[in-house]
């Protein structure tokens, strides 16, 4: 019994010296306390890397649906707050006005969100943001058929817009550093054209879409 005893308490003497032999970690571990602040769910501040994408699906009758695919670089300037810088691409669209016409689109954009941290939600952290930048809206060119057989040319176009974005979605912290994105994105990518079309004035519009996003975040 003493010998068992003895035994005991030579184990927990040697677990409490090997827990005070491992440094501390930089940040503070998740907690389950009712405390305001991403510090409080061990999120540090810093850098961050995404990459992600998604679906992009034309807002009107005029463009159909696309994946897209970006990237950011980041950084958390406070327990609620981080902004980054995404390059995104939505690559197989296609004009239903004119023939089909493939059209493409390619995004800068520069962003700030705001992070909710609600304790009984953690390590899940919900987020709203909103972003401007410039956008390059191109429609290839193409061929249509009209009435009577008339075969008619369109010489595409290129425009570079403003553009502004709207997202709301959650961040799943597996780690400190680590998190998965999943959200909605409203994107206004500003005017397309069809450029010049034979016997028809160019024709433009807005191009906008609704997307679902997924990315990854790296904080280092």
């Amino acid at each position: 019994m003493i010998r068992a005893l003895v035994l005991a308490l030579a184990v927990s003497a040697a677990a409490v010296s090997v827990a005070n032999a491992q440094p501390s970690p930089s940040y503070p571990v998740y907690d389950t306390s009712s405390s305001y602040g991403l510090s409080n769910a061990g999120v540090p501040p810093g850098p961050y890397l995404k990459l992600g994408g998604g679906y992009s699906m034309g807002a009107s009758s005029r463009f159909d649906d696309s994946w897209v695919a970006g990237a950011g670089l980041g950084y958390r300037f406070f327990p609620f707050f981080r902004s980054d810088i995404t390059f995104d691409y939505r690559g197989d669209f296609h004009d239903k006005d004119f023939g089909n016409a493939k059209f493409r689109n390619w995004s800068a954009m520069a962003n700030g969100y705001f992070d909710f941290n609600l304790p009984f939600l953690r390590p899940l952290i919900p987020y709203i943001g909103g972003g401007v930048g410039i956008a390059q809206n191109k429609v290839n060119g193409t061929t249509v058929t009209v009435t009577g057989g008339t075969v008619n040319s369109i010489t595409g176009s290129t425009k570079n817009q403003f553009a502004w974005q709207a997202m709301a979605g959650g961040s799943f912290y597996f780690s400190p550093t680590l998190a998965l994105d999943v959200g909605y994105r409203y994107f206004h990518g500003g005017k397309a054209e069809s450029g010049a079309v034979t016997g028809f004035p160019s024709r433009t519009g807005d191009f906008d879409t609704h997307e679902i996003i997924g990315a990854l975040r790296f904080g280092f």
